[in-house]
């Protein structure tokens, strides 16, 4: 999420809504590493990207689902394996698995301060949680601090 900061921060500050796409796991040759973020907000405006185009479309509309649907986060694998000619997959011959969920600002004032910290160029930490036994941690963005 830090590679898309700026854009993130703003739209925390405007109390926009958004769903945010996490690389959490790669294999084999990809264009972006895990970490790498891409967010959608309910207009449709795009921050970052996952792959650098080539399932970023696909990407971009699970956001859009996850903003009008229930908001429950979920992941979806993408590689240079399937044998759809027109479905989304990676060119380059590696795969990733991306974390998709819906942010509310309002939800999370940590965030918006987090965020306009990095985006200013200081170090902050997100921890972002995409899996837990526990219902309530799993898609909690959470900064890290000092305390």
């Amino acid at each position: 999420m830090l590679n898309i900061a700026p854009a993130l921060a703003a739209w925390c500050r405007a109390d926009r809504p958004f769903a945010v796409a996490t690389v959490i796991d790669a294999t084999g040759s990809t264009p972006l590493p895990v970490g790498t973020s891409m967010a959608v907000d309910a207009d449709g405006r795009v921050a970052g990207s996952v792959s650098g185009g080539c399932v970023d479309a696909a990407v971009h509309e699970l956001c859009r689902q996850q903003l009008e649907d229930d908001g429950t986060p979920e992941e979806a694998h993408f590689d240079s394996s399937d044998t759809d000619a027109w479905a989304a997959g990676l060119m380059c011959g590696g795969g990733i698995r991306v974390h998709v969920q819906r942010v509310h600002p309002a939800d999370r004032h940590h965030l918006a301060a987090t965020l306009t910290a990095a985006a200013e160029g200081r170090t902050v930490g997100l921890l972002q949680i995409t899996r837990s036994a526990d219902p309530t941690l799993a898609g909690r963005v959470l900064p890290l601090s000092d305390d």
